[in-house]
């Protein structure tokens, strides 16, 4: 009887190890840390386009053991619902960690740009910043359909986009991106400013391009003051303005400089 005993109190004990070597080894799997960067947080930035082959090379070169990675991925179900966008992991991270980041936590990125002197210089410096391409970014914003219902002309398309910081998340489609530019330009124009704008006689197309010249005219932004009002005078005259800027702009249009 005693034999039969120790035999279950054995067996007992090998699966009692088994299930305590399982459970460590899931454990460290899912929560030991697993990051390889020495900087305290690592950019990842997922495409629309990718799949969880696509997704996991972009992710492994911030871990450590990309299998202990995979394993906890595929358990966690992220192999078949990867999410495009830009991601910020944190040195220490574990797996679990990395995977609930990349699922939940799509990070906004701030677009930038100022001094753009045509819309395909600007299509080029968002699509640095933002997912969509310079062409795809070009092509909604000279949408005709667009131009016509918002008032715009191709040529004058340019003074829609104000020089600013804009949130917006990486992967946002072309036409969100515009779209929402076109809300900050609204909402930038409101009746206050429209008055300013007509009581000088200028349309805000007018005020943008009057602006972009005085900037190009001096980069000290305590003469442009100044600058602004020499200009006005000349126009309030109607005589041409003579400004450098303008002259430039022709020139390269003509000879196809840009």
């Amino acid at each position: 009887m005693n034999k039969y005993k120790n035999v279950i109190v054995g067996v007992a004990l090998v699966g009692l190890i088994a299930m305590s070597l399982f459970a460590y080894k899931v454990y460290s799997t899912f929560f030991s840390a697993n990051t390889n960067f020495e900087a305290q947080t690592y950019e990842v930035f997922i495409p629309s386009t990718a799949d969880y082959n696509a997704a996991f090379m972009l992710v492994a070169d911030a871990v450590e053991d990309r299998d202990a990675f995979h394993e906890t991925a595929v358990r966690k179900g992220y192999n078949s619902n990867v999410k495009p966008g830009h991601y910020i992991l944190k040195k220490g991270m574990s797996n679990n960690d990395i995977i609930n980041t990349i699922r939940i936590q799509n990070q906004p990125v701030k677009v930038r740009f100022n001094n753009q002197e045509r819309l395909e210089d600007l299509a080029g410096r968002l699509a640095q910043q933002v997912e969509p391409d310079s062409l795809t970014l070009l092509k909604v914003m000279k949408d005709p359909a667009f131009l016509k219902e918002h008032g715009f002309t191709e040529e004058t398309a340019l003074t829609m986009y104000l020089s600013n910081s804009y949130d917006c998340y990486w992967n946002t489609s072309a036409v969100k991106l515009r779209d929402k530019m076109l809300s900050a330009y609204k909402n930038f124009w409101n009746e206050d400013r429209l008055a300013k704008a007509k009581k000088i006689d200028l349309t805000p197309q007018e005020v943008y391009t009057l602006a972009s010249i005085v900037q190009k005219e001096t980069a000290k932004a305590d003469e442009r003051p100044r600058v602004a009002g020499v200009y006005m005078n000349r126009l309030n005259r109607g005589i041409k303005l003579d400004a450098d800027p303008t002259v430039i702009y022709a020139k390269k249009l003509k000879e196809k400089r840009f």
